[in-house]
């Protein structure tokens, strides 16, 4: 055992020795915002295909400025080789929403969470757990996003927003996300989606 230790330290002082001693890091998204600051911990599936592309182009011409030919390009290459992370939301990963599952809050012991735990607490008996009838549709309070997709050079990044009553009927939005000087900006909205209850797939928009 000492032997080990010792040709820790002796390699340690002629070669980094990070690999060895680090722990893993948690990526922060803090470009991630809701209007409500709820999010459903299970993330979404993003739904943006090549066709939606095309589409979003075609649709209006100054699209094209918003976003360049290159772009567009590591768009399609984007989703066309995605690998999504289905994997629960953490709050070190969001630190600026609050995090709901089974209409519950996590993490409660965030400073936080302590300071506006009363006015959340209401809202979430007083949207999540009525009876769900004709005479409660409103929009739901939590929204449920997808963990973001990124670029080889992590400069850009796509994201599902969706926001859903009880009879799972809403809206669903994918973002276009761009680092500029180390800030994420939104580019805009490459899809908007409106479910209903009475068609069989969401209906675009605009």
């Amino acid at each position: 055992m000492k032997l080990l230790i010792l040709n820790l330290i002796s390699t340690c002082l002629f070669t980094p020795c990070i690999a060895q001693l680090s722990k893993p890091v948690t990526v922060t998204y803090e470009f991630i915002k809701v209007s409500t600051n709820l999010i459903n911990s299970r993330p979404v599936n993003i739904q943006l295909t090549t066709d939606d592309i095309s589409y979003y182009f075609r649709q209006d011409y100054h699209n094209r400025d918003k976003i360049s030919k290159t772009d567009s390009l590591i768009l399609v290459e984007m989703i066309t080789n995605k690998s999504q992370d289905t994997t629960s939301w953490k709050i070190q990963e969001i630190p600026n929403v609050y995090i709901v599952r089974n209409n519950k809050i996590r993490y409660k012991n965030s400073a936080k969470y302590q300071k506006e735990k009363d006015s959340i607490n209401y809202l979430l008996k007083d949207k999540l757990n009525q009876p769900c009838n004709y005479g409660n549709l409103s929009k739901e309070i939590v929204y449920s996003v997808s963990k973001p997709i990124f670029n080889k050079t992590n400069t850009l990044a796509l994201v599902q927003y969706e926001i859903l009553n009880c009879k799972n009927e809403g809206y669903i939005y994918v973002r276009l996300y761009k680092l500029n000087n180390e800030l994420w900006t939104e580019v805009d909205v490459l899809l908007s989606l409106k479910r209903e209850t009475t068609c069989f797939a969401p209906t675009r928009i605009k």
